[in-house]
């Protein structure tokens, strides 16, 4: 994560993922650092070491949506934006770019993203771990109690 991006790189291959509004202008990363998209804002790519001339399809999980296609530059790289459409529902996604090295293999690299508001704090997960702190609490102010009167007995 760097300058409101994330990069990834494997051996020769590397690509940067960075949110951006509808007009284009960059976005912050959440307070989690992870990329927070919203309907029609833009996901931008960067990309480089793939094969010259090769086409790169960029898609959307966890419903399977194609975001569109690019062709790589000479150089091996693509710079290019994406629009998140109006037809991906809010939630934690996968985007997913499909492409090939410079060596003619197959790669596919993925981030997710989450789009859209979602609460990512259960509030049965927050009772729960309560309860269980709770118990334990509870459970070890009992015990030397307990010990203490069979020892007496």
């Amino acid at each position: 994560r760097e300058n409101n991006a994330i990069s990834i790189s494997s051996g020769s291959l590397n690509a940067t993922f960075a949110p951006a509004d509808p007009n284009g202008n960059a976005s912050a990363l959440d307070a989690d650092g992870n990329i927070h998209l919203k309907v029609g804002d833009k996901i931008k790519i960067r990309m480089a070491g793939f094969l010259p001339g090769s086409g790169v399809e960029t898609w959307m999980f966890s419903t399977p949506t194609l975001l569109g296609t690019a062709k790589v530059d000479a150089k091996g790289g693509i710079d290019k934006d994406f629009v998140i459409p109006a037809s991906m529902p809010n939630g934690k996604h996968r985007i997913a770019l499909s492409a090939t090295t410079a060596d003619n293999k197959p790669a596919t690299i993925a981030l997710g993203v989450v789009v859209g508001e979602v609460n990512q704090k259960s509030k049965t997960a927050v009772v729960l771990i309560v309860l269980a702190l709770a118990t334990a609490v509870l459970g070890g102010l009992a015990l030397p109690a307990v010990s203490r009167r069979r020892r007496r007995a």
